[in-house]
């Protein structure tokens, strides 16, 4: 069987909607940061997948066109998938290779299929019809500072900034930001046809005006890292494309014009203009920095402690998504919270997969740039060389953006930087530098098979993995509404249908501790042992899956402390310091364990570290200092009085215990 020229041309728009509808969806669901919401994305892009794979085994030709840049992305999903069997978390390594080999398929389906104009200007627009609808989305969220993000309330220090469907402002940012790029593109180089010219004039008008608004949009979410790496790109559109005087001019209206754009609202918004000159006030009148804040909301510090953990595992790095377990033991004393991620991607990279990861990582960026570059000099169509432009520009944007935060981490933002790739890399170069030849019967059945096989194997993975963390969600809401029995339910579930999922271990765990607080009367004792000991075994669960995780290690010495097992206590919280030796918390538990078995000078020195750097008022550390400063009750000058005579009938009091000296 095989299918005809007009059942081809049905399933090729099948497979550009399922690609439109992987973007749509990752980013209309909170940018797919969780499993449960990424395993939908997965879930279509199994269907992009599973589609070209019937394309390969029922067509009656199939090309496949050679470039450079499909050798470092195939090495780097090779070298993920290595690393994850060396790594020393198994579950945070795991859900970084599905998004990893996600990215892979998408970009080489793009590569493979989607090299007509046709797919690409599907691809265009319904990008642009989402930046539209995301900005404004952003914009109502920034004019009456909304405090959800669809149906979640989002934190208050967002509640002034427009983030669109996206939980952080910045990461949508990115988002508008490479849609921009290529809108940019578009509107500067590409001519409008002769057979058409009314219709191409009002498309670039309509992109004009798309333009327009997400300037407006990338405005609101006040993302100072997305504006500069913006203003950067936009000098892109100025340096590639044709030398020529009457195809130069183009480039610099749209340049001058976007960046005046740029400008003008963000000196019209008040809001915009206050942030602005906020950012460059300085703080303490002694300050030698202008800025507000030199370390860039942390972001300096966060850089220092990565790159002493490059210096110690330069060649392989620490494994796949480990930076947030290994940074607990260089992290500055003033970053008191556990981040994820580096806020800088090539850091990160290095930190996770070592500089073979980086210079991977490089090589792709290099191959990509290599051909876009070598598009934009050639006699292709301007819709070619606009596209090429486009992604230059929104690539160059998203990697100068990823050097303050981790859009690269972020699956809506990643994927739409893999569409870029695959679609560069499938157009057709009229030097034919990389040739596009047939590839055999054989082969593609093979290449089908295979396509299927990964898609089998990957899907029930993933689909484990969501189903396991909506249980988590669903008994976590279950615990906050007082309904145990059903959190129980549904944390069991999420262990059965994924056994290496920690989190709904330690759920358990912190329910198990939390009954023993409340068991205090001597009838309950052996109650009370009951559940201190299930809440040990179940954070030793979580141990073994998470071995670098402070804070279980510092929940599990409360415990042993609850159990009267001192010395098994005062291991566990040396070893939890030892992970994370600039915790203001574990060093006051610590002190506090130390003042209640009698170490007072033990205690003395490891409340004062933590009163030191804790990140805001630490009542706690301050209260036992001062009780400690305070000078020992002297006995009175003057005896009391005996008591009274027990009366004859009264029943003589029992003496006191000896107490021992």
């Amino acid at each position: 069987m095989q299918l005809s020229d007009r059942a081809r041309n049905v399933l090729g728009y099948a497979m550009i909607a399922a690609l439109v509808a992987v973007l749509v969806v990752a980013t209309l669901a909170f940018g797919a940061v969780t499993i449960d919401m990424g395993g939908l994305v997965y879930g279509l892009g199994i269907l992009l997948l599973c589609l070209w794979a019937l394309k390969l085994a029922l067509a009656r030709s199939v090309s496949w066109k050679a470039s450079p840049l499909h050798y470092p992305v195939a090495a780097f999903a090779l070298y993920a998938t290595l690393r994850y069997f060396t790594c020393p978390i198994e579950y945070g390594a795991r859900l970084e290779l599905f998004m990893v080999l996600l990215c892979t398929m998408i970009y080489f389906a793009a590569a493979a299929n989607f090299y007509h104009q046709r797919d690409r200007a599907i691809l265009l627009h319904s990008l642009v019809a989402l930046a539209l609808v995301e900005s404004g989305y952003a914009f109502w969220q920034f004019y009456v500072h909304a405090d959800k993000v669809l149906h979640l309330v989002r934190p208050e220090t967002y509640q002034h900034r427009g983030s669109g469907t996206f939980w952080c402002p910045n990461h949508f940012a990115g988002f508008i930001s490479m849609v921009l790029g290529l809108v940019l593109a578009y509107v500067a180089v590409r001519r409008p046809r002769r057979s058409d010219v009314e219709r191409s004039a009002l498309s670039k008008v309509y992109l004009a005006y798309a333009g327009l608004v997400l300037l407006v949009g990338l405005l609101v979410s006040l993302s100072r890292g997305a504006w500069l790496a913006t203003a950067a790109g936009v000098l892109v559109v100025l340096l590639w494309g044709d030398w020529r005087q009457r195809a130069m001019w183009p480039r610099i209206a749209v340049a001058v014009l976007a960046i005046v754009g740029l400008v003008v609202i963000a000196t019209r918004v008040d809001t915009v203009r206050d942030y602005i000159r906020l950012t460059f006030t300085a703080q303490n009148p002694g300050q030698t920095s202008t800025l507000r804040d030199p370390t860039l909301g942390g972001r300096t510090q966060l850089w220092k402690a990565t790159l002493s953990m490059i210096a110690d595992r330069p060649v392989f790095g620490g494994g796949p998504a480990t930076w947030q377990w290994y940074h607990l033991k260089y992290r500055h004393p003033a970053i008191q919270r556990q981040p994820e991620f580096a806020h800088n991607d090539f850091l990160n990279l290095a930190a996770d997969y070592g500089l073979v990861g980086l210079a991977i990582g490089l090589a792709i960026v290099g191959c990509f740039y290599w051909q876009a570059i070598l598009m934009t000099r050639s006699p292709a169509s301007s819709d070619q060389r606009a596209f090429a432009i486009g992604s230059l520009v929104a690539v160059t944007i998203l990697l100068l953006h990823s050097w303050i935060d981790f859009n690269l981490h972020i699956p809506s933002n990643a994927l739409l930087a893999a569409t870029l790739l695959g679609c560069t890399a499938a157009m057709e170069d009229p030097r034919k530098r990389f040739p596009r030849a047939e590839i055999g019967r054989g082969t593609r059945r093979t290449l089908a098979a295979g396509l299927v096989a990964f898609c089998l194997v990957s899907g029930w993975h993933v689909a484990r993995a969501a189903i396991s963390h909506r249980f988590v969600v669903l008994g976590i809401e279950s615990k906050m509404g007082f309904r145990n029995d059903a959190a129980f339910l549904a944390f069991h579930r999420a262990i059965a249908a994924d056994p290496g999922n920690p989190e709904p271990r330690f759920q358990i765990a912190n329910v198990f501790a939390n009954y023993s607080r409340f068991l205090k009367d001597p009838s309950q004792a052996e109650e009370r042992s009951k559940f201190i000991d299930a809440a040990i075994t179940r954070y030793h669960e979580v141990l073994a899956l998470q071995p670098m995780n402070s804070m279980v290690m510092l929940r599990l010495a409360i415990v042993y402390e609850r159990a009267k097992d001192h010395a098994k206590a005062l291991d566990t919280y040396l070893r939890a310091l030892e992970l994370d030796p600039n915790c203001a918390e574990i060093l006051l538990r610590l002190g506090q364990f130390y003042m209640r078995t009698g170490e007072t000078e033990k205690a003395e020195a490891a409340l004062k570290r933590s009163r030191a750097i804790s990140d805001g008022p630490n009542l706690s550390a301050d209260l036992i200092l001062w009780e400690m400063a305070q000078p020992p009750e002297q006995p009175p000058a003057t005896p009391p009085a005996p008591p009274p005579a027990q009366p004859s009938n009264s029943t003589p009091a029992q003496p006191a215990a000896s107490v021992p000296e």
